[in-house]
This record gives C-alpha cells, structure tokens and sequence, in this order.
C-alpha cells in the first residue's frame, strides 16, 4: 500500500491506498472488508481527513481531489493541483497540505495548502532556490520535503533534506 489511515473518532475503519489509485477499507475490529473503490488514476500520495470520511488523493495525471471513502465519489478538485509531484501529504481539520515539486524542469520544493471543502488553495510557500527536486522524481531519491499543520491550523512547517547536515 501507499498510504494506510485509521478513521477518527475511535479507529473504526482502516483505510489503504494503492499506487494503481485502489482505495480499501476494513472494520478495525473485525477485519472485515467494508468497502473499495477506484480512483481510476495513477496515485501519487493520500491522506485521510480528520471527519474520517473523506480521503485527499493526489493523481499524476489529473491532480488532487477530495473523495468520499463510502461511495468513492469525487467530492471536490483542489484548484491549481495539477503538476504537484508531492513528497508528503498533511491533513488537519479542513486543510490540505502538501510538499513537494510544482511544474516541470527543476525548480525548488513548495507547500500548498487546499481547503478542502471549497477546494481552494489558501497557501503557497516556496522552500529555498539552493534545494532542487529533479523534473522526474522516483520515490525514495528525491531531497525530501517534510511538512507539519498545527493543530489549530494556523502553523505550517516545512523542512528540507539535503546532501548538507
């Protein structure tokens, strides 16, 4: 799996992802299937959202979106997603955040934040000109941006790894 959650409040669903955009779902209890569905796209990074139902999908080809977990229908796009290649993906309460590279050629990392109700992007952070992500990342060999949202969604934090200590 690309991404496993566990649904708030009380961990009653487990949630795994698939880099082939399959989205699953058990009962933590019991172990049994409670449901699936298919993003129907290449699937970079996923993140559950903090009502449990809904999941923050990013695709390479088509960009973000919002999905219900129990229908597996798209609830919402997230403006201005397409081209994002993230590194890491946050969630915290309505806000999507994610780190990573942005367009094509090589450019420095960024943080973009989405409302994910409104599907609006809110913030936008570029990481330092020195720190480059290559035009095609794989997994695993990039400089890796991490981000963190406070809990009161007021804090974004962005750190970069480098070849430097």
């Amino acid at each position: 799996p690309l991404a496993i959650a566990i649904s708030p409040p009380g961990g009653a669903l487990v949630f795994a992802s698939s880099r082939d955009g399959h989205v699953s779902s058990w009962d933590a209890l019991t172990g049994a299937a409670t449901g699936s569905f298919d993003l129907g796209r290449e699937l970079l990074a996923s993140v559950l959202l903090a009502d449990g139902r809904r999941l923050a999908a990013f695709t390479r080809r088509v960009g973000a979106g919002v999905w219900d977990v129990r229908s597996g229908q798209l609830l919402r796009s997230l403006e201005g997603s397409l081209g994002m290649l993230p590194a890491m993906v946050k969630a915290s309460g309505d806000l999507v955040a994610a780190c990573g590279k942005e367009g094509s050629g090589m450019r420095p990392p960024r943080a973009v934040v989405w409302h994910s109700r409104s599907g609006r992007r809110v913030f936008d952070l570029e990481g330092p000109a020195e720190v480059f992500l290559p035009a095609l990342p794989t997994f695993g060999s990039w400089p890796f941006c991490r981000i963190a949202l406070g809990p009161e969604r007021s804090l974004l934090s962005m750190a970069f790894e480098t070849e430097e200590v």
